[in-house]
Order: C-alpha cells, then sequence, then structure tokens
C-alpha cells in the first residue's frame, strides 16, 4: 500500500487503518513519502505512529527518506536523513528496526529524470547501512531504464521503489529485463 493512517481504528474518513490493510493480506506499506510530507503535512511524529500501527499489524514499513536540493546544498543534508530515520523508528524494538525498508528517494531527483552521482548514492546508503546495518536500503527517485545499468553497478543498492517507471509497463519490462542481467 502507499499509505496508512496513523491512527487504529475509528470514524477518519478517508483514512486506511493499518488493520484494514492487514484484512486484504498486505505486507508491505510505504510511509513518509516525500509527496505525503509535503501536501498532506505529515511530520516526523506521524510517520512514526504509522510505522507503529504497521508492527501492530505484522506489516512491513518502507520507509522514505530523502533531502531536498536546498538541503542537499546548503545544509548538512545527513543530519536530516539521520533525524527523518531516528524519529520514525523512536520507540520501536531492534528486531522491529531490523525490519523496516528504508527507500532512499532524494526529493531533488524524483520524477526529474536527474540522479544523484554513483558517489553521492554510494556515500549515502554507506551512512545508513552504517545506522542501520542489518536493514535493506532501496533506491528510488527517477531510477529508469536509461540508468539502471549504472544503477546495478551499486553493490549498497537492495533494490528500487519504482514511481513513474510503474505506470509504463513497456518501460518496465525493459527495467525488469536489464535487472536480470
Amino acid at each position: 500500500a502507499e499509505n496508512v493512517s496513523s491512527r487504529k481504528d475509528g470514524a477518519y474518513t478517508g483514512e486506511v487503518s493499518a488493520s484494514q490493510l492487514k484484512s486484504y493480506d498486505v505486507e508491505y506499506t510505504i510511509v513518509g513519502h516525500s509527496e505525503r510530507r509535503e501536501y498532506q503535512k505529515e511530520t516526523f511524529e506521524d510517520i512514526n505512529e504509522k510505522v507503529k500501527r504497521l508492527f501492530e499489524e505484522n506489516i512491513t514499513p518502507i520507509l522514505c527518506i530523502g533531502e531536498s536540493k536546498e538541503q542537499r546544498e546548503n545544509t548538512d543534508f545527513k543530519a536530516f536523513l539521520e533525524e527523518e530515520i531516528t524519529t520514525a523508528l523512536a520507540g520501536l524494538t531492534e528486531e522491529q528496526i531490523s525490519k523496516v525498508i528504508i527507500a532512499y528517494e532524494p526529493i531533488w531527483s524524483i520524477g526529474t529524470g536527474i540522479i544523484p552521482t554513483e558517489e553521492q548514492i554510494i556515500d549515502v546508503f554507506d551512512f545508513i547501512k552504517e545506522k542501520l546495518p542489518t536493514t535493506k536500503v532501496l533506491y528510488g527517485g527517477s531510477a529508469n531504464v536509461n540508468n539502471i545499468e549504472m544503477l546495478n553497478t551499486i553493490k549498497q543498492i537492495d533494490g528500487y521503489l519504482l514511481g513513474g517507471l510503474s505506470l509504463k509497463p513497456e518501460e518496465l519490462q525493459t527495467f525488469l529485463d536489464i535487472m536480470k542481467q
């Protein structure tokens, strides 16, 4: 699923609870996507509640993290990424934390066709895996048929979170074929 309510059950029109997702055998749910943070004003604390609701139903959270272009260029963006991770995982057990999947999606790259350099990706993935050594880390942010060969050379990437590409079946199939090589 692409979202879950931060509340358990109740009269929250438009929200889908973790128990509702579980009733449909959902196994993974995205939380913290930059669009939800921007347009729905989700906070780090909201995301933490969503992660907790998912674990109550044994659903694996896919926690999206990423920095804006301004954060990348003008601040210690790694401190921001660390805050995203730390706040989202607050109050979880070590076992739960080891089950969370991190999806690194540099906000400045999503939907633009522009991706970080190989060195930038390796730097961020090494940073995340140093903090969470047993956690799988996915790359998202304009992964497509034009850059999958380069992305596949980065051993730190455990998989991909695909957005716009998933809406183009022929290109998606080409992407998958290249990944298998």
